[in-house]
C-alpha cells in the first residue's frame, strides 16, 4: 500500500514537472524597512490585475507572468504601506522593502506579529488581534510550520484555553472550556468553511478530513459559543482552518518526516509522514491544486489492567482499585469478554458468578494504521473580483474512539464536495459529505463473542467448578487462581488460526444477534449557506446577513440508528435551518467599537431558537494598543444525530436516542409474538435505583418500583458573559487575559432505566432541568526579543459548580474533563536570519476527573517537553527540522479506558513552493 500511494505521488510529481512556465519571471525578497526581518503573506500583484503571488514562509516571492514588459507591481502587506516596484526585464530580482504603517499602532503590531494579527472566524469580519470582540487566538503559516510538534494539529495543543482529548494517535479531539469528551458533539471543526464533521458521528475525528501541513494558511479558534453567527454546534467554540489560494501560492511542495513513536510496553515503532501539494495556475483566471498525504504509524496502545469503574460503580471505586488481580470477578479497563459472568458450582451446593478472563485490546486491534488523504480544488475568476471554486476531499483512515465502548474505526471513509462563489462582499458555498465506517467495529461484541467461540462458558465453567472442588489431579483445590490457570488453559491464543477466523467472521458481520461486531455507517449530510456584507449599501453601520440549510440523511441500514425494520425502516432524514444579521459601529474616533448579532435557528426536531449577541469593545492608548472588551451571548445546540435517532443494541444495555420522533418509531418484538412500541416502553421505564432495591427485597413487591419519567430530548442552553483585555505593553510584548462565566440549562445526558415489559436496560438521551455553571481565566503573554527571539507563556483556570443538578439526578454525568490549573510555556527563534532555529514548548496540568459514557476515571497531573530545532536552505526552498515530543518520557493517560502517550521523535525534510519547468 505505501508503495503504491509513494508511487502515484512520484507519478504526481513528474507530471507537474512537464508544466510550461511563462517567459517573464521576477523574484525577490520582501522585507520590514524597519527591522530587516522577511515579511511572511506580502502578497505581489501586476498593477491593475489580479495577476500576483504571495511571498513564503521564508519571504521570498517567485512570479511568472505572460505580462509583456515593462510593468509595474505592488507589493502590500497588512500593518504595512504599500509600494510599487517598475520591471524592466524577465529573470529580474526585485527586493522590496515595505514601511510600518503609523496608523492604529499598525507599526508595533507588524513588527512583532506582522500577517498573524487578523482575524476573520470570530465575527466572519477581518479585525485586528487587538479589536477582537471575542476569545480568539491563532496560528499563521509560520507558527504553524514550526511547531515541534510532528503535525500542525497535535501543536494546537499550546493554544490558550484548548484542551486535548487524545483517543488515540491519529484521533486528537479539540475542546474548549469543558464539557466534553473524546466525542466532541459541541466543538465545530471547518475548513474553508466547511464543516468537517462525519454526518452519523456529528464530530470530527481529528484532522483525517482536514488539510496537509502544506496546505495550510492559518488556523483560527474561537473560544466559546458562537452559535450567533456558526449556528447550534458551536457551543463551546469553533476553530476554522484556511488553505492557501493556488493563485497565491504556486509550484510543488513536499514534505517527508520519518522517525519513531516510542511507548513503554510496546517498544518503538516507525513513523512516517508524506505529503505533496502542487498548484498552478495557468493564468489570470484559472488555477488549480492538488493535495495527496499519507500518514503509517502504530497507535498508541491502551494496557490499563486496574478495575473497570462503570458510571453505576463509582460509589465502590476505593474498594474495588483495591482488588487483587486474581479476584474471581475481576473486569480489567482494557480486557474485553471479562465482564461476563458466568455462574459456577464450587462444591457444596454454592454457586456463584465468576467473571471470564478476557482478551487483551492488543488482540483484537491491529495497532497499525494507514490514513490517506487526497484533495483537489478548481478556482476560476469570473472577474477580478468574482471567484468560482470546486473542492473535493477523500481521506481513508484509521483511528480509534473511546466513548461508549472502543470503537476501532478501519477504513473509514469521508467524502466532502463543495462549490462556491465568494467575492470582498459576500459568499454563497454548498457541500455535501458522506462517510462510510467500512470495517470500523465495537470492542465489548468483539471480546465476548471470540472468546464464546474459543470455548464456551458452559464448558469453561465445568472445568472452573471441577479444578475449585479438587476434582482435576494436581490443581490445588479452593483456589480461584489456579481454576481459572485450569479453565483457560486449552482456549487458543491469539496468534492462532482459530482465534483469527474467529476475529474475522466477528469483524465482517453487522448483526449483534448471530456473533457480529462490525458497525455500518453511511450516513451523509447536504449543506447551502451565504453571508452578505452590505455594508456600502447601508453606509450606517457595518452590516452582513446571512444563513444556511443543512439536511442530514442517517444510514446504518438499522446497525446504530432507528433506521431498521423495527424502528423507520429505510434512511432517517431530518433538517435544520438558520438566519442571522450582524451589525457593527465604530465610534469617538474609532476609540470605541460596539458590534451585535442575531440568529434564529430551526430544526424539525425541537422548537426554534433565537441567539443574540452583544459585545463593546474599547481602545485605549494613542495609538489605540490597549483594547478592553466585554460582551454577552447566548447559545445552543442541537442533540447530535446519535442522540436523536440511535437505537444500538450493545448486548447488556440498549442506547436510545431521545427524541420523541425517534421513540414513537421503535418497537421490540417480545418472546410471545407481541410487539411493543416505544412510546409504551419510554413511558414505563423504572429507575435504576428503586429496581435494584426492588431486587434485593427478593423482586415480590412492586411497590418498591419508580418510575423514571424522563422527557423527550431538548435543545441545550447556554449564557455567556465575558470580558477581556488585549494590548501591547511596549512594542515587543503582547498581553492578554478574559474572564468568561457559563450559565448552562438542559444539559444532554444519558439515564440509565430498566424496562419490566422487555427485560432490558435502556440508556435513553434525556436532559438535566438544573442550572449547572462554569467560569474560567485565561491569560497569554507573548514577548519579542532580539529581532528573532520570541517567549510566550499562557495559562487557563477553570471549574464548573454542577452540585444542584447531581443532587436532584445523581447519574448525570457533567464530563467537565478539564484540568482546573494548566499552563504552558514557549521559547523559539524563527530563524529568519542566520538560517537556524528552535522552538521548545513545554505544558502542564493538574490532576482531573475524567468522566465519559465508558467509566470514571482519574487523569494525573503530568507535563509534556516538546522541542525541535530547524536548519533552513534558502537555496533550494527547502528547511528540515529534527523535534521530538514528550522528551522527558512522562508517559500518561488522558482519557480513562485511553491510551498511554508515549514519544515521537522525527526528522522532517520540507520542500516548499518549488517552480517547475519544462
Amino acid at each position: 500500500m505505501w508503495i503504491f500511494r509513494l508511487s502515484s505521488c512520484l507519478v504526481l510529481l513528474f507530471g507537474c514537472s512537464l508544466v510550461s512556465l511563462a517567459q517573464t519571471t521576477i523574484t525577490g525578497t520582501v522585507s520590514d524597512q524597519r527591522t530587516g526581518e522577511t515579511i511572511v503573506g506580502a502578497k505581489i500583484l501586476i498593477k491593475n490585475t489580479n495577476i500576483g503571488t504571495l511571498t513564503n514562509a521564508f519571504g521570498k516571492y517567485f512570479l511568472s507572468t505572460e505580462t509583456v514588459v515593462p510593468f509595474t507591481i505592488t507589493c502590500s502587506a497588512i500593518g504595512f504601506e504599500e509600494s510599487e516596484v517598475a520591471i524592466y526585464g524577465s529573470g529580474q530580482e526585485a527586493n522590496i522593502y515595505l514601511a510600518p504603517k503609523s496608523r492604529e499602532g499598525a507599526g508595533v503590531v507588524a513588527r512583532a506579529f506582522r500577517s498573524e494579527d487578523v482575524f476573520v472566524s470570530a465575527s466572519k469580519l477581518e479585525e485586528r488581534k487587538l479589536a477582537s470582540h471575542f476569545a480568539t487566538y491563532k496560528s499563521g503559516l509560520l507558527s504553524l510550520r514550526e511547531s515541534p510538534s510532528p503535525d500542525f494539529f497535535m501543536g494546537l495543543a499550546s493554544l490558550p484555553e484548548v484542551q486535548v482529548n487524545t483517543s488515540s494517535l491519529a484521533f486528537i479531539s479539540l475542546n474548549t472550556r469543558g464539557f466534553a469528551d473524546a466525542q466532541n458533539w459541541r466543538f465545530v471543526q471547518q475548513v474553508d468553511g466547511v464543516d468537517l464533521i462525519g454526518p452519523g458521528l456529528n464530530y470530527a475525528v481529528g484532522n483525517l478530513s482536514g488539510p496537509s501541513e502544506l496546505d495550510m494558511s492559518n488556523v483560527e479558534l474561537v473560544a466559546g459559543p458562537g452559535s450567533a453567527l456558526y449556528g447550534p454546534n458551536a457551543f463551546n467554540g469553533a476553530l476554522s482552518m484556511t488553505t492557501k489560494s493556488p493563485f497565491d501560492h504556486q509550484g510543488i511542495s513536499a514534505y517527508l518526516k520519518a522517525g519513531v513513536t516510542s511507548q513503554s510496553g510496546e517498544g518503538a515503532n516507525p513513523y512516517g509522514d508524506f505529503a505533496v501539494r502542487y498548484a498552478h495556475a495557468f493564468n489570470e483566471k484559472i488555477a488549480l491544486k492538488l493535495n495527496f498525504s499519507y500518514l503509517g504509524a502504530n497507535e498508541w496502545a491502551a494496557s490499563d489492567e486496574s478495575y473497570y469503574i462503570s458510571n453505576e460503580l463509582v460509589p465502590n471505586q476505593e474498594a474495588l482499585l483495591a482488588l487483587p488481580r486474581t479476584d474471581p470477578n475481576y473486569n480489567a479497563v482494557n480486557v474485553y469478554g471479562d465482564e461476563i459472568q458466568v455462574p459456577v458450582n464450587l462444591g457444596g451446593g454454592n454457586v456463584e458468578n465468576i467473571n471470564r478472563s478476557g482478551i487483551a485490546e492488543r488482540d483484537l486491534i491491529d495497532y497499525d494504521i494507514d490514513n490517506f488523504k487526497i484533495n483537489f480544488a478548481l478556482h476560476y475568476k469570473l472577474t477580478p473580483n468574482l471567484e468560482a471554486i470546486y473542492d473535493v476531499r477523500h481521506v481513508e483512515a484509521d483511528a480509534i474512539l473511546r466513548h461508549t465502548t472502543i470503537y476501532p474505526f478501519r477504513d473509514i471513509q469521508q467524502t466532502l464536495q463543495k462549490l462556491e462563489l465568494r467575492s470582498d462582499n459576500f459568499y454563497v458555498r454548498a457541500y455535501n459529505s458522506r462517510e462510510n465506517a467500512n470495517n470500523s467495529y465495537q470492542m465489548l461484541a468483539t471480546g465476548a463473542f471470540i472468546q464464546e467461540g474459543l470455548k464456551s462458558s458452559l464448558l469453561w465453567s465445568q472445568d472452573y467448578g471441577a479444578a475449585f472442588r479438587g476434582e482435576v489431579p494436581n490443581v490445588d483445590a479452593g483456589s480461584h487462581e489456579a481454576a481459572r490457570e485450569f479453565a483457560d488453559r486449552d482456549i487458543p491464543g491469539s496468534e492462532s488460526e482459530v482465534f483469527q477466523t474467529l476475529l474475522e467472521a466477528t469483524l465482517t458481520n453487522p448483526d449483534v444477534s448471530t456473533g457480529g461486531s462490525q458497525f455500518i455507517d453511511k450516513s451523509g449530510l447536504n449543506h447551502i449557506e451565504t453571508n452578505y456584507d452590505i455594508s456600502e449599501q447601508v453606509k450606517v453601520v457595518d452590516l452582513q446577513v446571512g444563513g444556511s440549510f443543512r439536511r442530514y440523511r442517517l444510514n446504518s441500514q438499522g446497525n446504530i440508528f432507528n433506521d431498521g425494520e423495527n424502528g423507520f425502516n429505510g434512511p432517517i432524514n431530518y433538517s435544520e435551518y438558520g438566519v442571522y444579521a450582524q451589525a457593527g459601529k465604530n465610534l469617538l474616533d474609532d476609540h470605541l467599537s460596539l458590534r451585535g448579532s442575531l440568529r434564529f435557528d430551526k430544526n424539525v426536531n425541537f422548537q426554534g431558537q433565537l441567539t443574540p449577541r452583544l459585545s463593546a469593545v474599547i481602545k485605549l492608548g494613542a495609538k489605540r494598543q490597549h483594547n478592553f472588551r466585554v460582551s454577552t451571548q447566548s447559545g445552543f445546540r442541537n442533540p447530535a444525530s446519535q442522540e436523536a435517532y440511535i437505537a444500538l443494541d450493545l448486548g447488556q444495555i440498549v442506547l436510545l436516542g431521545g427524541t420523541e420522533d425517534n421513540i414513537s418509531n421503535y418497537r421490540v418484538d417480545l418472546p410471545n409474538g407481541q410487539t411493543v412500541t416505544g412510546d409504551v416502553i419510554h413511558s414505563q421505564l423504572i429507575t435504576l435505583a428503586s429496581y435494584q432495591a426492588f431486587l434485593q427485597g427478593g423482586g415480590t413487591n412492586p411497590a418498591l418500583l419508580e418510575l423514571a419519567n424522563l422527557e423527550y430530548l431538548k435543545q441545550e442552553q447556554i449564557v455567556t458573559n465575558e470580558i477581556g483585555y488585549k494590548g501591547y505593553l511596549s512594542s515587543n510584548v503582547f498581553l492578554s487575559a478574559n474572564y468568561f462565566r457559563n450559565t448552562y440549562t438542559d444539559l444532554v445526558t444519558r439515564i440509565t432505566a430498566i424496562s419490566t415489559i422487555t427485560g432490558r436496560p435502556y440508556a435513553v438521551y434525556t436532559n438535566i432541568a438544573d442550572q449547572i455553571t462554569s467560569q474560567g481565566f485565561t491569560t497569554n503573554l507573548e514577548v519579542g526579543f532580539a529581532k528573532t527571539f520570541k517567549i510566550g507563556a499562557n495559562y487557563s483556570y477553570m471549574t464548573f459548580d454542577a452540585t444542584e443538578a447531581l443532587a436532584n439526578q445523581p447519574a448525570f454525568l457533567p464530563s467537565f474533563n478539564t484540568p482546573k490549573h494548566r499552563f504552558a510555556i514557549n521559547v523559539s527563534n524563527r530563524a529568519t536570519q542566520k538560517g537556524i532555529g528552535f522552538n521548545v514548548l513545554y505544558r502542564a496540568w493538574n490532576e482531573y476527573i475524567w468522566q465519559s459514557p465508558f467509566g470514571q476515571g482519574i487523569v494525573e497531573a503530568g507535563g509534556q517537553l516538546d522541542a525541535s530545532v530547524s536548519f533552513r536552505v534558502d537555496a533550494v526552498k527547502s528547511f528540515v527540522k529534527i523535534g521530538g515530543t514528550n522528551l522527558l518520557r512522562n508517559e500518561y493517560t488522558p482519557i480513562y479506558g485511553g491510551p498511554s502517550v508515549g514519544s515521537i521523535y522525527y526528522v522532517a525534510f520540507v520542500l516548499d513552493e518549488i517552480k517547475l519547468k519544462k
